[in-house]
């Protein structure tokens, strides 16, 4: 075991520029993780935040450039942050790179541009874009790292590492990775499959390859990792650990997207974790896929649950201490809970049925607009607290945690994600 949880780092997604002033609100001052899309795309708002911000960083989420990904396509076709970056990667290469490319049969050469191309676009797409804003500058400013103007690390390219193939596409492009650029390091990316975590051979040849590296940093994304409990789950929550365990041996390992899966994942030697005011998505069309779907985070069952779950548990309550144990002890739930369970209800939990291809549903509903952005404040105030929780607790006592939420969650007559406690034990034993 590491003793990393100690000073476990959060490190805050803004979605959108308009977002920094909650996240001030919420968790004061914060180094921030921003996606190069969204710099494409807003990159006046972004650069007027960005003048004095902590320190931040820049993910340049080439793995979504492949169609195939699901997130090049809008409503009206290719979204504009990935068109930009799409042009702004290929500069001076002779293919399209909105698709999947098989990086080990390209050259060097082209690799290798590829790779300055990247990171150019971290090091001063904000700057370089923003003429009009250059006045807010001033000499000194422009090139400070320390001054939150130029990112504080530059993030390498990164494919979704499935399989043998996708390994020696992403170790080509590890062979044309600087340790820095332009004088500002460079950190390494992987981002595996689900299923890549149950062979244990791919994990040791992976971890073998970073090792080998003179990077210092490795962020690490497991997409799609979902806390539903199986012997599946258990298998490749085991490979994850591994590979923790083994790249912390060398390298300062975090966690690219960080669910609290990922922060636990702070006691095998994870040291930062990356977390934004995500809202509950639908996933099966079913559901409503693509909806906001009314989904409360609760740091107790760390976990969201249904608004209407979530409603059930305010019902009983009878005190904010009460509802402190039972679902969330964040500063907001406990003045909402005050000012009555009526506001509470309308503020956090409101919502209208859910309309799928087979009706109104009667577990689920979809998010007002006002619950939702209220429910993206909340969710970051109930992310400080897991970390916080993390932080001030030993692998042993964390285990024991959850073991006792596990066996109240069991006895809930309400079902709160009965399973839950049992994974997430699971995942520290």
């Amino acid at each position: 075991m590491s003793d990393e949880h100690s000073n476990l780092r959060l490190r805050l997604r803004p979605t959108f520029a308009s977002e920094w002033p909650m996240l001030r609100d919420a968790l004061g001052d914060q180094e921030v993780m921003l996606n190069a899309n969204a710099v494409a795309a807003s990159r006046d708002a972004l650069a007027v935040r960005v003048l004095g911000q902590q320190g931040f960083k820049i993910d340049p989420v080439t793995m979504r450039l492949d169609p195939a990904m699901g997130w090049t396509q809008g409503t009206s076709g290719l979204k504009r942050g990935y068109r930009i970056l799409a042009s702004a990667y290929g500069r001076g290469l002779d293919f399209d790179l909105l698709g999947a490319i098989q990086w080990r049969n390209v050259s060097v050469e082209d690799r290798a541009r590829y790779l300055a191309n990247v990171l150019d676009f971290q090091r001063g797409h904000l700057l370089r874009e923003t003429r009009d804003l250059l006045q807010l500058f001033s000499p000194t400013e422009l090139t400070s790292v320390e001054l939150g103007v130029r990112p504080t690390a530059l993030l390498a390219p990164y494919v979704h590492v499935e399989g043998e193939d996708a390994i020696a596409d992403q170790i080509a492009l590890w062979q044309v990775t600087p340790q820095s650029f332009e004088g500002i390091p460079v950190e390494l990316v992987v981002a595996l499959g689900r299923r890549a975590l149950e062979d244990d051979a791919l994990i040791a040849r992976l971890a073998a390859e970073v090792i080998g590296r003179p990077h210092a940093a490795m962020w690490v994304w497991v997409p799609g990792l979902r806390l539903k409990l199986s012997s599946v789950l258990a298998r490749r929550v085991n490979g994850y650990r591994n590979l923790v365990r083994i790249l912390a041996g060398s390298k300062k390992v975090k966690a690219l997207h960080a669910d609290f899966i990922e922060f636990l994942m702070s006691y095998e030697g994870v040291d930062e974790g990356c977390s934004g005011p995500q809202l509950g998505v639908a996933e099966e069309a079913s559901r409503g896929a693509g909806l906001t779907i009314g989904l409360f985070y609760s740091p107790i069952a760390h976990a969201f649950v249904p608004y209407k779950v979530a409603a059930r548990v305010v019902e009983r309550c009878s005190s904010a201490s009460e509802l402190a144990e039972e679902l969330c002890p964040c500063a907001l739930c406990a003045d909402l809970f005050h000012e009555g369970k009526a506001t509470f209800n309308g503020l956090l939990l409101a919502g209208t049925p859910l309309k799928t291809k087979n009706g109104l549903s009667d577990t689920v509903v979809q998010a007002t607009r006002d619950a939702a952005q209220m429910n993206r404040f909340h969710n970051l105030l109930a992310r400080q607290i897991e970390v916080n929780e993390i932080r001030n607790s030993s692998a042993s006592e964390m285990s024991d945690r959850l073991m006792r939420s596990a066996l109240r969650l069991l006895e809930d007559r309400n079902g709160v994600l009965k399973w839950l406690g049992s994974a997430l034990r699971r995942s520290v034993a």
